[in-house]
């Protein structure tokens, strides 16, 4: 009781035993076969349990503006 364990996240996400060449930027590690996406239980960018990174919500909300606003831009033909 009282005692404070932190989880080295930088070694979870470069083991070289879970990531092939961890590395190496690769986006497609994070797709099956057939395309699907994966998520590894041990990918954990934005921390894990009840102490997550406060600002995973605002990132996601800030690539959902960018992305809708990259697209608003477009036209399509």
């Amino acid at each position: 009781r009282g005692t404070r364990v932190l989880v080295n996240m930088w070694s979870i996400h470069h083991d070289p035993e879970r990531w092939d060449k961890p590395d190496l930027f690769n986006p497609d590690r994070f797709r099956d076969p057939q395309g699907q996406r994966l998520t590894p239980s041990y990918f954990m960018p934005f921390g894990a349990g009840p102490r997550v990174c406060v600002g995973e919500s605002l990132a996601r909300l800030e690539i959902f503006l960018f992305l809708s606003s990259l697209l608003q831009r477009m036209s399509f033909r």
